[in-house]
């Protein structure tokens, strides 16, 4: 049927994060096509703009900001499984990001470094690695081990091993913030 097929099809592009830009950001995308100097200077900022949008919004839209959102406000008045699902996308999203913040005290969640060039640089000398899960090296097997290098960047130190979470958005948003 119709309706599901369009529920199918939209489904589809919030996943892959290429659904129309909501109204407030409609302007980005607007001012990248005007002729002359600001398109160009624009496009030249801002080469894609729709995906980063879209997935920022998705990182957004899992956290207490979300409250601010027509989005939200359009889901929860229709009441029914949209109100839900949005209550649901920002309730657990701010649990995992508080719990993303456990792990990062604990020190088994990386983030983006220190901002000095030197110091980053430091760090990545010990085997650091930037927004990565962190693990001691006897906490993975050597399969285990095999199976992460094979899905993303792995970096093995004298004591500790980083996994990546690059990749997983909207959780990667959540994860580094």
């Amino acid at each position: 049927p119709r309706d599901i097929e369009d529920a199918a099809r939209s489904a589809a592009r919030t996943v892959t994060f290429t659904r129309e830009l909501e109204e407030g950001f409609q302007f980005l995308e607007k001012s990248r096509n005007l002729p002359g100097g600001v398109g160009l200077l624009m496009r030249l900022l801002m080469p894609f703009v729709k995906t980063p949008t879209n997935i920022a919004l998705e990182g957004l839209a899992r956290t207490p900001l979300f409250a601010t959102s027509p989005r939200f406000w359009s889901a929860y008045k229709a009441g029914g499984i949209e109100r839900d699902k949005a209550i649901s996308r920002a309730t657990l999203g701010t649990m995992a990001g508080t719990t993303a913040a456990y792990f990062t005290f604990q020190g088994n969640l990386t983030g983006a470094g220190p901002f000095r060039l030197d110091d980053k640089q430091a760090l990545e000398g010990t085997g650091w690695q930037p927004f990565s899960f962190v693990y001691d090296n006897d906490q993975l097997s050597p399969e285990l081990l095999e199976k992460y290098k094979s899905i993303t960047q792995v970096t093995v130190g004298p004591n500790k091993t980083y996994v990546s979470y690059a990749g997983m958005e909207p959780l990667s948003t959540l994860l580094a913030m």
